[in-house]
Parts: C-alpha cells; sequence; structure tokens
C-alpha cells in the first residue's frame, strides 16, 4: 500500500484549494461578449374617436411585452404616451439596465428591471384600457413630448432611437398650427394607420410603415443593429 508523507499531502491540500478557487473565479465571472447599444424607444398610441371610426389596431399589453423584450438584453429606456386631446403631458417612463457583470450583479440587475417593468405595465395597461373616444388628436403635442425624450442628455450618442406611433396622424389638437415639430434624424420611426401623405408631412423618409401592428413590432426586432 503507497503512503503519502505529511509534506506531500499538505501539498496537495494546497493544490486542491488553488484549482477550486480559480475554478470559482471563472464561474463569477462574465463570459466576453460584444456590448451592443442601449435602445430607447418610444411610443405613441392613438385613442381618439377618428382611430375608432376607421379601425386602427388596438394595442394590447401583449405588445407591449414583445418591444419591452428588445430593451432585455441591451438595457436603455422606454416611454409611452397616449394621444388624445391633450397629449402634451408626462410620458410613462421605464429604465432598464443591461443585464452584464458577475453573477451576483446580474442577478441584482435582473431584478429590479423584473420590478421596474412590472410597474411600468400596470401604467400602461390602465393608459390603453381608455376608450377611443377622445374628442381631438394632438399629434404635435404627443411628438413635442418624445422629442425631449429622445433628446435628453443621458441618451447616449450611439444609442438605437425608435419610435413607434398607432394613429391617423391627423391633428385635431390645440397644437395642430405648430409647424416644424420634428424627431431627431436619427429616430428609426414605425408608422401604423396612416396614410402615406400625412406620414412624409409628419416625417418625411424617416417613416416606415405598416398596414399592422404585428407587422411593424416584427420589423423593429428584425432591424436592431
Amino acid at each position: 500500500m503507497n503512503h503519502f508523507s505529511l509534506p506531500a499531502l499538505s501539498f496537495l491540500m494546497v493544490v486542491a484549494v488553488l484549482i477550486l478557487s480559480v475554478l470559482f473565479v471563472a464561474c463569477q465571472t462574465d463570459t466576453p461578449h460584444t456590448v451592443l447599444p442601449q435602445i430607447h424607444l418610444g411610443i405613441a398610441y392613438d385613442v381618439t374617436g377618428s382611430v375608432e371610426q376607421r379601425g386602427l389596431p388596438f394595442f394590447t399589453i401583449q405588445h407591449l411585452d414583445r418591444l419591452n423584450a428588445t430593451l432585455k438584453n441591451r438595457g436603455g429606456s422606454m416611454a409611452f404616451g397616449l394621444i388624445d386631446e391633450r397629449a402634451f403631458v408626462p410620458l410613462v417612463r421605464l429604465t432598464l439596465q443591461p443585464v452584464t457583470g458577475l453573477l451576483n450583479e446580474r442577478a441584482a440587475k435582473n431584478t429590479e428591471n423584473k420590478s421596474s417593468t412590472s410597474e411600468f405595465r400596470s401604467k400602461v395597461e390602465s393608459k390603453i384600457a381608455r376608450k377611443r373616444d377622445a374628442p381631438a388628436t394632438d399629434v404635435n403635442g404627443s411628438l413635442m413630448r418624445f422629442q425631449l425624450f429622445f433628446n435628453e442628455p443621458k441618451v447616449q450618442s450611439n444609442a438605437e432611437k425608435i419610435f413607434f406611433v398607432v394613429s391617423d396622424g391627423e391633428d385635431t389638437g390645440p397644437w395642430r398650427l405648430l409647424k416644424g415639430v420634428k424627431l431627431p434624424s436619427d429616430v428609426r420611426i414605425y408608422v401604423v394607420g396612416m396614410r402615406a401623405d400625412i406620414a412624409r408631412d409628419l416625417f418625411g423618409a424617416q417613416a416606415l410603415l405598416f398596414e399592422g401592428i404585428d407587422a411593424a413590432i416584427k420589423a423593429i426586432s428584425a432591424n436592431q443593429t
């Protein structure tokens, strides 16, 4: 029978401890990956009587969940606002941290993101439940609010900016005579429900037109940088 001397056993124990330490650190570190730019996504949903009459599609909480999934890993922010008779009001906001770092850091960020998302989801759900009967369509008021959102100093210079709007675009609100209300030129704009001429007047060549909400969301997911 082979017997190990005390010094030999001590050496083996030290080696074993070192190996376990290396394995532990390796498990705690993040796998190297390319860091993608954050996403800043604005959503405007028209709840006026005109869209009800024209039969525009309804924006649902399931649509919101699909849009939110685009931010999940990359982080960024989302803002939601109704287009109604007076749309220049504070947007409902969500900020998500990119889930990166050590295992404990990722877990903490994921927990915080889930809490923030749940609160945001609840607020948006209450807004989209409103009956589509607003007496006027304040398009410019809504756009001015999203101008502020996309131009905030904290938005990274390389961030991906997306504006998603469901509306007929026919402005009858208090700011309808105001000219030159434009979103930043680096915002990609996905439009559901507008005639091409109205979309062109509002957004120029930035507008991508879609017949339905599902098709627009699919395009947003497929065209991330």
